[in-house]
């Protein structure tokens, strides 16, 4: 599972950032934002709310609790997705989705 400074440093590279630019984000120095993503310091909860809105994710995928950047995107294309199968293959993907459910408790 991806940790939440891997997260961080993932995006910021992606966008060409530096951690002078997070820091100047989150009003933080860069040797903190350096902390973060070595995983020896961690943000506050304000820090990774404004980091999950600047990078347009979600804040399950900035924790590392999801690997859907974006639910909404998720969520609409199941939709567009569901909406073409038949109410059978319909009924399929909801008892698997019942069942997974039940698997991870």
């Amino acid at each position: 599972m991806t940790n939440l400074g891997e997260r961080i440093k993932e995006l910021r590279t992606e966008r060409k950032l530096t951690q002078t630019d997070i820091g100047d984000l989150l009003g933080v120095a860069k040797t903190s934002v350096s902390g973060y993503e070595k995983n020896v310091r961690d943000p506050d909860s304000h820090a990774i709310i404004k980091l999950a809105s600047f990078f347009n994710v979600s804040t399950d995928y900035l924790l590392g609790v999801s690997d859907y950047k974006n639910k909404e995107l998720l969520a609409s294309r199941f939709d567009k997705d569901f909406d073409k199968l038949t109410d059978n293959q319909k009924n399929q993907i909801v008892t698997f989705i019942e069942f997974v459910k039940t698997q991870e408790k």
